[in-house]
């Protein structure tokens, strides 16, 4: 489980890869994510956000604290919060691996790294790395 990883930069990394293989094989999901969240279904907007987003909110604040317990990442960070901002880079990404717009707007940002998967996951484990101070 994500959640019961020791080290977080595995975690990381194992979450990224997933998601730029699932986001690829099933974006028709990513497009039906995108078409709930955008405010068309304002109604159920709190009812679907705790079924969709507490599994992983849950997983990522658990990552986090085990991570910090551990000495893995800064003293002071907060997992909530990581936990927070590590799904929002999580969400642009499967965005720009999913929905045409997004992937026009990541080749846009990132040139002819866009193109490489490895790239891309080794860009972002590093820019998470550094945020969170991990070795």
């Amino acid at each position: 489980a994500i959640g019961d990883e020791t080290d977080v930069m595995t975690c990381v990394k194992n979450v990224v890869t997933a998601l730029q293989q699932h986001a690829r094989d099933h974006s028709s999901y990513y497009a039906m994510y995108h078409e709930i969240t955008s405010g068309s279904c304002r109604l159920y907007a709190s009812i679907l956000a705790q079924e969709i987003e507490q599994p992983s909110a849950h997983a990522y604040q658990k990552m986090f604290e085990n991570a910090k317990r551990s000495g893995r990442i800064r003293k002071d960070a907060d997992p909530r919060m990581a936990a927070f901002f590590f799904d929002n880079l999580l969400m642009m990404l499967h965005f720009s691996y999913s929905c045409d717009y997004y992937k026009e707007r990541m080749k846009i940002f990132c040139g002819e790294t866009a193109e490489s998967d490895a790239a891309v996951l080794d860009a972002f484990v590093d820019f998470v790395g550094h945020a969170l101070a991990a070795e």
